[in-house]
């Protein structure tokens, strides 16, 4: 993409070349032979030793120092407690959960419906509890759909 007229590379490409000329003018001072050294600064390299270190013991020793890994198996958790409405599949109990009384808004309708769905959802129950949420949030929609016709 150009930039002033220029691509980013030839505006890199021109600023080298001017610290190249200012650094140029101090070394022609110096000498008369004029020197292009393009500078990459790497100051964000660390100071690095490579194959030193601080114990001598062989690598296969110094994993003794954390110590045996445990045997025992991990703790497997316990299952959740099955939903308070695990029980109540008919569509009187669904109903009745639902909330829907005779008069009431589409507006309200809707909201009955989300607030009944972040409590019943399937995927906010737990696996073994997903076949029973789903027949709740099937009748629920029906009761719904049918109440929103209604209204």
């Amino acid at each position: 993409m150009p930039v002033f007229g220029k691509t980013l590379f030839e505006t890199v490409l021109d600023g080298i070349e001017v610290e190249a000329t200012e650094e140029d003018e101090d070394d022609q001072d110096d000498q008369d032979i004029p020197v292009r050294r393009p500078r990459i600064v790497a100051h964000f390299l660390a100071d690095t030793s490579y194959g030193e270190r601080a114990d001598e013991r062989p690598l296969g020793e110094l994993y003794e120092d954390f110590g045996e890994p445990p045997t025992s198996e991990p703790d497997t958790p316990a299952p959740p407690p099955p939903p308070v409405w695990l029980d109540r599949l008919s569509e009187s109990s669904v109903g009745a959960d639902l909330g829907l009384v005779a008069g009431m808004s589409r507006p309200e309708i809707r909201e009955k419906r989300r607030l009944f769905a972040r409590a019943n959802h399937p995927d906010g129950v737990a696996e073994q509890f997903r076949d029973a949420a789903t027949i709740r949030m099937t009748i629920a929609n029906r009761l719904a759909d049918e109440a929103l016709r209604r209204a």
